[in-house]
C-alpha cells in the first residue's frame, strides 16, 4: 500500500509539470489517419548542397619558400580576387612581406584581366613573388642584322630616372649616351634620346615601349618596338621577346612582328 501511493504521489507529480496543451488532448482533437490503403508521403530530407559552378577552377599558389595554398576561382576572377582568397589562408598576405605579384610560368599576370583568358585552369601553380626595385641600368640589344637600321642605332644601355619620374605608375628610362658606346648602330642611325617607358596603347593595351620625343608622320603608332603586360618594371622583361615594326614602302605591308633577336638584360652598374 505504502509503495502504491508514492507512485500514485509520483504519477500526479509528474502530469502538473507537462503543458497544458498535452494534459487537454484528446483523440476527437487529433488530425484524422488517413484512411486505408492511402500511399504514405514521402518524409521530406534536405536536399544535397548546391554544387559549385561549372567554370570554378582549384589553383595551387605557391611562396618563393615553397608554401603551397589551394583556393578556388571563379570564371571572372582577377588577380584582385586571388589576393583576396590567400588573404582567407593560413598564412595569407601578411607573411609576404612588402609588394607582391602573381606569375605562371615565365609570365606576369596582368591586374584587370580574367585570369582563365590568361592561361589559368584546374591545376595550375600561381606563384606569389616579391616585386624587386627597378634595376638602375638595362641593356637592348640586338643580334645581326635583322631588326633594321632604325631598331638598331634605337638600342643602348638606358638608366633609370629619377624616381619622382614616372609614367603611368612604372619608372622611366633614358639612354645614357656614354654607357651605349658599345652600340655602334647608334653613330650612324640612332642620333638624338631614346626612352624606355610604360604606356597604355588603346590597341595593344598595357605595354613596354621603346621610344623617342620626335613627331612620327604618317605612322599610327610612334614605338621602335614593345612588349605587352603589365611588370613593375624592365627587370621583369628578361628573356622576352619584343615586337618589332616591319617598316615597307607599302603602307598594306607595314607591320609588328615578334622577333628573338631583340634582347633585354639587366646591366651591371660597373659595366663599361
Amino acid at each position: 500500500d505504502a509503495l502504491e501511493a508514492c507512485l500514485c504521489s509520483f504519477l500526479e507529480e509528474c502530469i502538473q509539470l507537462l503543458p497544458e496543451e498535452v494534459i487537454n488532448y484528446s483523440p476527437a482533437s487529433s488530425p484524422p489517419v488517413s484512411p486505408p490503403g492511402t500511399p504514405r508521403q514521402p518524409m521530406l530530407t534536405r536536399g544535397p548542397s548546391a554544387p559549385l559552378p561549372s567554370e570554378t577552377v582549384l589553383v595551387s599558389i605557391r611562396t618563393l619558400a615553397g608554401e603551397v595554398r589551394n583556393v578556388a576561382i571563379g570564371a571572372s576572377a582577377t588577380t584582385q580576387d586571388l589576393r583576396a582568397a590567400l588573404a582567407r589562408t593560413t598564412f595569407g598576405e601578411t607573411r609576404l612581406n612588402g609588394e607582391f605579384r602573381f606569375a605562371a610560368g615565365k609570365l606576369m599576370l596582368r591586374d584587370g584581366e580574367a585570369l582563365l583568358s590568361q592561361g589559368i585552369e584546374e591545376g595550375t601553380f600561381v606563384d606569389a613573388v616579391r616585386v624587386t626595385p627597378p634595376p638602375r641600368f638595362v641593356r637592348l640589344g640586338s643580334d645581326g642584322f635583322s631588326c633594321g637600321p632604325s631598331i638598331r642605332g634605337s638600342c643602348g644601355t638606358f638608366c633609370l630616372a629619377e624616381p619622382t619620374k614616372l609614367k603611368n605608375g612604372r619608372p622611366m628610362y633614358v639612354r645614357d649616351h656614354n654607357r651605349s658606346q658599345w652600340n655602334q648602330a647608334m653613330q650612324y642611325h640612332g642620333a638624338g634620346n631614346r626612352y624606355l617607358l610604360y604606356e597604355e596603347h588603346p590597341i595593344w593595351g598595357g605595354r613596354w615601349a621603346l621610344t623617342d620625343d620626335q613627331d612620327w608622320v604618317g605612322y599610327d603608332d610612334r614605338s621602335f618596338a614593345f612588349v605587352t603586360g603589365d611588370a613593375p618594371h624592365p627587370g621583369y622583361l628578361e628573356g622576352l621577346d619584343w615586337c618589332v615594326y616591319r617598316d615597307a614602302h607599302w603602307q598594306a605591308k607595314r607591320e609588328w612582328v615578334a622577333h628573338s633577336s631583340l634582347r633585354l638584360s639587366v646591366e651591371e652598374e660597373d659595366a663599361n
